[in-house]
């Protein structure tokens, strides 16, 4: 990976610009632009008052060679210049094992190669985009790929998560991580004892499933708890602000005792964090639970820390109040079931009973293992609600066009060694000819 970096920002250094075809810089500039980014610049950019917009995350549960819905966002936001991540749970794509009772632990999307498909698939619309895309129109787009939720239920057998989290780094594509330890969330009390010791042990479980990999280009993601309970207690637990802004003290516990090198890195890099704000995953939020003006209480408690920006996950069924309220405090937007819910209900009859739906509801994602199965010909696939429901997502979570001043900060691709280098050094191999 440093080797790709050092040929392509070299070639582009102003110093070697009298050695190098203007025509073969302009092309290699732009195509570097497809390479994946983190997204951390933007967030301090956004901190700092520099940046108005905010990023969605995107759930993708079409990971064949031709998905619907990555290839949608993709084409939307390529054509506005707004950030995207395009993310898929442990739940979704996780690594088929076998457990103690000999069946075996799959991600519901039923992957033949685990995270591969995914990161092929994005791979290859990104690729298609490159070699079809032009760009005299368009910018390159502003992307990341992420894994969400990669839990402690998903690491069985034990191990499955960290070997799972480290599959992904090697494709050499992905930029950020969500690491959830939120299950170890279990205090005895509302003490702060209790709760200090609850978030060190969700701290060392999320990093756990790291194993100290090299995660040096990728931005990371800690679930601390969604709808937590303390002890026996039967309502959920919201943490205020007193409580989050214990979370850099915790994570400083949590890693006490690893090496110098890897504890300097991980104290120095930025935090995203998920907490409870009462939306639901995958089902309808019900009001009397939601405090999402918690939100802006947590980043003025941590505002002086590297616990960046908390991100809005559960937003099924969200209502438009709700993401507008939230979006001003969180940097990333979380949305999954929404978006499924407008693929499957646009299908054609046909393609509906293939895969056995009939009405939206919390299993309907168990359905999109079939999604290659069904003819993706454009004439017979309408994405065009898709689009309009993706930039209606955009307009109410502060998604905005990066100004071409902020996109040079914020881009910093990750030049890994997958299809999409493949193509750049095709092109770039045609136009020296």
């Amino acid at each position: 990976m440093q080797l790709r970096s050092s040929i392509i920002e070299g070639l582009l250094h102003e110093e070697n610009k009298p050695f190098v075809n203007e025509d073969f810089r302009k092309c290699l500039y732009y195509c570097k632009g497809f390479f994946p980014i983190s997204m951390s610049r933007l967030y301090v950019l956004k901190r700092l008052g520099y940046e108005e917009s905010n990023v969605l995350a995107t759930n993708i549960y079409d990971i064949t060679k031709d998905p619907i819905d990555s290839s949608t966002y993709l084409r939307t936001a390529l054509k506005k210049s707004f950030p995207i991540i395009f993310q898929a749970s442990q739940n979704a794509i996780g690594q088929s094992e076998m457990k103690k009772d000999g069946t075996y632990n799959i991600g519901y999307l039923k992957p033949k190669r685990g995270v591969l498909d995914f990161t092929h698939s994005i791979c290859d619309i990104v690729s298609d985009f490159l070699n079809n895309g032009d760009s005299d129109l368009y910018n390159p787009p502003l992307f990341g790929v992420g894994l969400d939720h990669v839990d402690v239920k998903g690491d069985i057998p034990i191990g499955r998560s960290l070997r799972f989290v480290k599959e992904a780094i090697n494709t050499e594509t992905i930029t950020h991580l969500t690491l959830d330890g939120s299950e170890k969330f279990k205090p005895f009390s509302k003490g702060r004892i209790d709760i200090y010791k609850a978030y060190v042990e969700v701290f060392r479980s999320a990093l756990d499933f790291l194993n100290k990999t090299n995660i040096e280009v990728m931005d990371l993601e800690f679930c601390t708890g969604e709808l937590n309970y303390i002890g026996n207690d039967t309502t959920p637990h919201y943490p205020d602000g007193e409580e989050i802004s214990m979370l850099p003290i915790c994570f400083n516990s949590s890693i006490e005792n690893e090496d110098i090198l890897y504890k300097t890195y991980l104290l120095n890099t930025l935090k995203l964090y998920v907490a409870n704000l009462g939306t639901t995953h995958h089902g309808n939020d019900q009001e009397k639970l939601l405090k999402i003006s918690l939100a802006e209480i947590w980043q003025k408690a941590l505002e002086k820390s590297n616990f960046v920006s908390p991100v809005l996950h559960g937003t099924t069924g969200s209502s438009e109040s709700t993401f507008l309220i939230a979006s001003k405090s969180c940097y990333k937007i979380n949305i999954a079931g929404s978006l499924l819910r407008i693929i499957l209900e646009n299908l054609s009859s046909s393609h509906k009973k293939i895969l056995g739906f009939n009405s939206f509801d919390e299993k309907s994602k168990y359905l999109c293992s079939k999604f290659n199965t069904i003819d993706k010909d454009s004439k017979l696939i309408n994405t065009k609600k898709l689009e309009k429901e993706f930039l209606r997502y955009c307009k109410i979570n502060t998604i905005r066009k990066i100004s071409n001043k902020n996109e040079k900060v914020i881009r910093k691709p990750l030049y890994g060694r997958n299809k999409i280098a493949k193509i750049i050094f095709t092109k770039l191999e045609d136009n020296l000819r």
